[in-house]
This record gives structure tokens, C-alpha cells and sequence, in this order.
């Protein structure tokens, strides 16, 4: 079973695996996800989550630990809101790859 959590997306929710996650950063006040996903040579699967407000680095510390709290509930869906602003939403994600830092 899937560990998922939950953001909020306009008026509602859109549900994001989090299997394999292993470490979130904040870049360019972008929360950054790092999956443990291999991809080319020497990459892994990262997903950027841009947010409607700048993300803080207690922000992707604060998703970092509900991430590893969801990975220990499989089935779970719990919503995440930006510590500093939780009237936030996502405005896009993209899915990439790349060597990480």
C-alpha cells in the first residue's frame, strides 16, 4: 500500500506517493522532493512542488517529517500545510531528474 500525502490544490486535494522519498530541500522557494528512484546513470527522480507562497527551509523540514511519519503509515493520506503561510497551495509539480547534490 501507498504512502501518500495530501495538498491542498485549488479547492481541494491532490494525493502525492511518497514512497521512496528520501530527502526534501528547499530550492528557490520551491519544495524539492528526492526520491531514492534511480533514473539515468547516477540520477534519481526528484519532483518540485512550487507552492502559491515561497517555501522556507522549515517548510521542507516540516514536509521532510510528515513524509517519514506517512512512510510508516502505509494507506495513510495526510494533508500537509506550509507551517509559515497554511492558506498555501500548489500551484504546479514537475517530475525530473538529477544527480544529487
Amino acid at each position: 500500500m501507498a504512502s501518500l500525502i495530501e495538498l491542498k490544490y485549488g479547492t481541494g486535494t491532490l494525493s502525492l506517493n511518497v514512497d521512496g522519498v528520501f530527502r526534501v530541500e528547499e530550492d528557490s522557494n520551491n519544495a524539492v522532493c528526492y526520491y531514492n528512484t534511480p533514473a539515468a546513470a547516477g540520477e534519481v527522480w526528484v519532483v518540485t512542488i512550487d507552492m502559491s507562497e515561497n517555501v522556507t527551509a522549515d517548510d521542507a523540514a516540516a514536509l521532510e517529517l510528515l513524509i517519514k511519519r506517512a512512510q510508516q503509515a502505509p494507506g495513510s493520506k495526510t494533508l500537509f500545510e506550509l507551517p509559515s503561510n497554511k492558506d498555501a497551495t500548489v500551484d504546479s509539480m514537475v517530475v525530473s531528474d538529477e544527480v544529487y547534490p
